[in-house]
């Protein structure tokens, strides 16, 4: 048995899915109703650089730019706007980025266009005369996007341009990619595994506040890349962590919903940055 493909790919799956699939898009339909929208905003030239803002419904104190799951080659923002429902009435700008997907660009080109997006993001509510801070969130592939874009960002001069990150259930080195079914798309390279896997990089230099999330119902390597992650940046003394009881990988995402553990762990986030 391929391990690897247990731990990051069969394991992962839960016959719950399809069901909870439905849950979701059914809430979907609805918040698009109820909620004040601004969707579809290019950030770049690629099809699939777009994002959708799902306005605060009180007068705003943050936004939350959050990134999909998918492996990076699968899924939408369509698919997860219901998470803007309780967040968006707590007084946050809540942005759901989409961003190309393998293998139609690498995972270097996706992160590059995210960087993209964030500058666009900020010139969109820039343009609106609203200057906010900025916390970044991410699910799975969008937790190891958001956490490499704080790497990176702690070499720019641009230090300020988050100020928090929320990273949930990701993968953070990405070496056992290489040996799944998963990499047919992702097509990963030594070179690349070491340049875009977080838990290899010098993070001395970070100075922002992280928080890692992952599913009590989650493989082991998926709990043990979110222990990883976090001690590593520990150092730094800025890190929560938590396991979240009684969660798959998909079920988690209702904890976005009003006095869940990520809704609170988002209020906890905008506390600290605002003192």
């Amino acid at each position: 048995m391929n391990m690897n493909e247990y731990e990051y790919v069969d394991g992962q799956r839960h016959s719950s899915f399809a069901d909870l699939f439905v849950y979701y898009e059914k809430l979907n339909q609805e918040i698009l109703q109820e909620k004040e929208w601004a969707l579809d905003q290019p950030y770049g030239f690629q099809e699939r650089e777009l994002f959708d803002v799902c306005y605060a419904k009180t007068p705003a104190k943050a936004i939350i730019i959050y990134l999909h799951a998918g492996y990076w080659q699968s899924r939408d923002k369509s698919q997860f706007r219901f998470i803007a429902q309780d967040i968006s009435s707590q007084g946050y700008h809540f942005v759901l980025v989409n961003y190309p997907l393998c293998p139609t660009v690498k995972i270097g080109g996706i992160v590059r266009s995210i960087q993209y997006a964030i500058h666009s993001i900020k010139n969109f509510f820039r343009y609106k005369e609203i200057d906010l801070p900025i916390i970044l969130c991410g699910h799975s592939a969008g937790a190891h996007l958001v956490t490499e874009l704080a790497i990176q960002n702690s070499k720019s001069v641009h230090s300020k341009l988050f100020h928090g990150v929320i990273a949930i259930s990701g993968i953070y080195d990405l070496a056992p990619l290489k040996d799944t079914s998963l990499n047919q798309a992702l097509q990963l390279t030594e070179s690349e595994i070491q340049y875009y896997s977080p838990v290899y990089k010098n993070s001395l230099l970070i100075d922002l506040p992280f928080t890692f999330l992952v599913g009590q119902k989650e493989t082991n390597a998926f709990i043990q890349q979110n222990q990883n992650m976090a001690k590593l940046l520990a150092a730094r003394g800025i890190v929560k962590k938590e396991e979240l009881l009684e969660h798959d990988h998909f079920s988690l995402l209702q904890e976005f919903f009003k006095k869940g553990r990520i809704f609170q762990h988002i209020e906890m986030m905008y506390d600290f940055i605002s003192i």
